[in-house]
């Protein structure tokens, strides 16, 4: 027998839309289409990452936690130079026009979306 959780879920799903339970622990996406491709690409950015070594460039959307990966990106850089302070570590933003497999190898981190 279904719970109210469930049948409020399938009803949501029947009318193409994200249940409200998976908005509190997901992604907000308008329509169930939407979400669901959400959840491709990010699967398929994790799936490379994990297969295929460090990507050239991130989905920064992608991820659940940006802030997250971006403190972890600052984290990376004062490892690599003995004697940077965490704090010290600054951020900057470049536009750039590369397509995605001409991201040159650089000192840094590319993103996209």
């Amino acid at each position: 027998m279904l719970n109210a959780d469930l049948i409020d879920a399938l009803n949501f799903i029947f009318n193409a839309r994200v249940p409200p339970k998976w908005g509190n622990i997901s992604w907000v996406a308008p329509t169930l289409g939407l979400w669901f491709t959400g959840l491709l690409q990010r699967f398929e950015q994790l799936d490379k990452w994990i297969n295929a070594g460090r990507p050239r460039a991130f989905w920064l959307t992608g991820f659940f936690n940006p802030n997250g990966f971006l403190t972890a990106m600052r984290q990376e850089v004062s490892r690599k130079h003995q004697g940077w302070a965490l704090d010290d570590v600054i951020m900057f933003t470049e536009v750039t026009k590369y397509e995605l497999e001409d991201v040159p190898a650089r000192f840094g981190v590319y993103s996209r979306g």
